[in-house]
């Protein structure tokens, strides 16, 4: 539609107000290298958890009876994801934290941010995974899972409040709300699941797992609706990667209410049959791996939550050893394992077109604020709308709220519009004529 009503002001000699740089922008910016430290986004964090995910997910795999005579193999595979996943958590950390020191228009866009602030819980999910995967070789790691445990849960708690509080009282979750707002919550179930390894509940006298599986579930029940209506919406496209990370905070839920039970329970198989549905019906909505990411990290949400459910179906196989239970967990395994290695796939033949300077990585956010920057004086009208609306691109505003779907481009037809309605009309002729 916009090419259309672009053609037809360049045959009637206006100039339209379009955007100077958009998310899907394939030509390489002139002004810009084809990898640079300002386009490193939070949403990166995707890796360490999608690495960490396969960590618990070959963790599971060590004490199913079906893997007994290979249990060691899987632990040596687990090892390696384990490894890796703390390495790249690491990574992010210090590459993060530089950019913050150079970058800080970038990173203050990012904090104000409605969806993309919820990247900044990653590393507490990551350090719990990591404590969850933690490899049985190890001898007496009880005090190492407690301090985990803690860390994890100041910072969960501190990141919640900021979170839930712009929930609640700075922003419409209705018009906003995105899967990326499930990563603050999945934490809460996280940490129940690792409280029963640690033995948190005896060693603080108090409930703390049973806690924070309510305050995750509450806020699941507030937040999963308004993500379900933004699908129609137009916040979520179909078959994007955000959408499968619904499937996490129910099945990690799962595995928390086994420990919290002493043992399998029919609130973990309902659930299981939840998320097996929600499974099923975002495979029919069609992954999509082969367009170009926005970001960098994006398809790694794929990952991560397909090795939560398949983590849970092997707790329900365990239970069960049948041969339909064996099948299913075994298939869910192989889908979780395929996941991590078409997106590594992905992301490295990505990263061999970014370093023949074929293409580069961007980050909308800095699109957004270069397009501002970049603005003619005379046009404070077009960057004052720019600046202070969050398009369906991730670009920031002033006051960190997400506009309607389609706003940027609704206000652009109008402009056209408005310069169409100031054209003379076309003569007309007679027949004789």
């Amino acid at each position: 539609c916009m090419s259309l009503v672009e053609s037809l002001l360049r045959d009637r000699r206006i100039v339209a107000p379009v955007a100077t740089a958009t998310s899907n922008d394939t030509q390489l910016a002139p002004t810009m290298p084809c990898i640079s430290l300002r386009c490193f986004p939070n949403a990166a964090v995707g890796i360490p958890l999608g690495l960490g995910g396969q960590a618990i997910l070959w963790k599971n795999l060590q004490t199913w009876p079906l893997l007994k005579d290979v249990a060691a193999v899987c632990e040596a595979i687990q090892w390696v994801f384990w490894v890796a996943s703390l390495s790249m958590l690491v990574a992010f950390i210090v590459i993060y934290l530089v950019k913050a020191s150079v970058h800080r228009d970038v990173v203050k866009k990012e904090l104000q941010h409605p969806v993309r602030f919820n990247f900044f819980c990653g590393p507490t999910i990551a350090v719990s995974m990591l404590a969850i995967a933690l490899p049985t070789s190890l001898k007496n790691p009880l005090d190492l899972l407690q301090a985990m445990w803690t860390l994890s849960f100041i910072y969960q708690l501190g990141a919640a409040i900021i979170i839930y509080r712009r929930w609640l009282y700075l922003s419409s979750a209705s018009e906003m709300a995105a899967p990326p707002y499930l990563l603050s919550i999945v934490t809460w179930f996280l940490l129940s699941v690792l409280g029963t390894s640690a033995q948190i509940d005896s060693a603080s006298g108090l409930p703390l797992r049973a806690m924070c599986l309510g305050v995750g579930t509450f806020f699941s029940l507030y937040v999963y609706p308004f993500i379900l209506i933004g699908i129609f919406a137009g916040r979520s496209e179909a078959g994007s990667p955000a959408l499968f990370l619904m499937i996490a905070p129910p099945s990690v839920a799962a595995m928390a209410l086994i420990g919290l039970s002493e043992g399998m329970n029919a609130g973990t198989e309902a659930i299981f049959g939840i998320v097996m549905f929600m499974f099923l019906l975002l495979a029919m909505s069609g992954p999509k791996l082969l367009t170009r990411p926005s970001v960098l990290g994006v398809y790694w949400a794929y990952v991560f939550p397909n090795a939560a459910l398949a983590s849970l179906a092997i707790k329900i196989a365990q239970k069960y050893m049948s041969v339909a239970a064996d099948f299913l967990a075994a298939s869910l395994s192989i889908i979780a394992v395929v996941a991590f290695l078409l997106v590594l796939g992905r992301m490295t033949a990505h990263i061999v077109q970014v370093c023949r300077g074929c293409d580069r990585w961007t980050d909308p956010i800095v699109l957004a604020i270069d397009a501002a920057n970049q603005s003619p004086p005379d046009s404070g009208e077009s960057r004052t709308e720019r600046t202070e609306s969050v398009g369906s691109d991730g670009s920031c505003g002033e006051e960190g709220r997400v506009a309607p779907p389609g706003i940027e481009m609704h206000q652009r037809l109008t402009r056209v519009e408005e310069q169409l309605a100031q054209l003379p009309p076309k003569p007309t002729y007679s027949v004789a004529q």
